[in-house]
């Protein structure tokens, strides 16, 4: 997506945001926008995955590590909503890095995954 302004971001995610199967997440100083991210629904009814992904991330100062805060909040939004994980792949090396050292060790790279027990 080449175009981040609201009114961008708003038409782009309009459906999922009213259906709340995309999330978005910022991180602020002050007053101040720093960074956003946004998480939306990605489904795997076949093997009934039920999991969130981040599909965009855009930080104003180049600190990955505002990544920190948004996954921290998106999993355990994700484990009270009963989601069972968040999936982050595609970004760059800085970002990656970042998503690398929050990963649990079994996992694949580039996913969080929350573990929970189903009751079925």
């Amino acid at each position: 997506m080449g175009v981040r302004t609201r009114e961008a971001l708003e038409w782009h995610f309009q459906y999922a945001l009213k259906q709340n199967k995309a999330w978005i997440v910022t991180v602020r100083k002050g007053s101040n926008l720093t960074a956003y991210g946004i998480v939306r629904r990605y489904d795997n009814p076949k093997v009934g995955l039920q999991r969130m992904r981040l599909v965009d991330f855009k930080v104003l100062d180049d600190n990955a590590d505002s990544l920190i805060p948004m996954l921290h909040w998106a999993l355990e939004s994700c484990r009270r909503e009963g989601i069972d994980m968040v999936e982050c792949i595609g970004f760059g090396a800085n970002k990656a890095e970042v998503i690398r050292r929050l990963t649990y060790a079994s996992c694949r790279p580039g996913y969080i995954s929350i573990r929970r027990k189903r009751s079925d």
